[in-house]
């Protein structure tokens, strides 16, 4: 269960701020089950929910768009006719990713650890602490500060969603 006070501090954190249809089918007088919270907060544009068959090229399209509204202008270049393979620059760091649905050696994590890479310190992917359990993988970005102050904040809470990149 997630207490409504921390409930309420994750959704401003990833800029939820008004009630949806979603809240009010699952808000109850102390807070929130777990995975019904998640449906709530899968409409924050800071969460990526990506699936196995998902197309690189738009998955970054996605990313990017967020990323750039968190002040990181990131330069997105398709390597590859079919979209599997993109370059991406930021501030003279470079990452060349990959995913394919079909190729075991790729991965969302490596896709989202290589963004991370060229990120400015200041903001910061985790993933989901269900990641591996189904064909879907969930990440998301927020600067650090937020991560930080949700840790003080709510912090059962959000270890209960999240975890840093590569530690699962």
């Amino acid at each position: 269960m997630i207490p409504l006070d921390e409930a309420h501090t994750i959704l401003v954190s990833f800029g939820i701020t008004q009630s949806s249809p979603e809240y009010e089918r699952w808000v109850k007088a102390d807070g929130f089950e777990e995975d019904d919270f998640i449906s709530i907060l899968s409409e924050s544009k800071y969460l990526f929910i990506l699936d196995w068959r998902g197309c690189l090229a738009e998955e970054l399209e996605n990313m990017t768009t967020t990323l750039n509204s968190l002040g990181a202008a990131l330069q997105v270049e398709s390597s590859s006719d079919e979209g599997d393979t993109a370059s991406v620059t930021l501030e003279g760091k470079s990452v060349q990713l990959s995913y394919a649905p079909n190729e075991e050696q790729t991965s969302w994590l490596t896709v989202i650890q290589g963004l991370q890479a060229v990120l400015p310190a200041n903001l910061e992917f985790r993933e989901s602490v269900h990641n591996g359990d189904s064909d879907t993988d969930v990440y998301a970005v927020l600067p650090k500060k937020e991560w930080d102050e949700l840790g003080r904040n709510a912090r059962e809470s959000i270890q209960s969603l999240f975890r840093p990149l590569g530690s699962g």
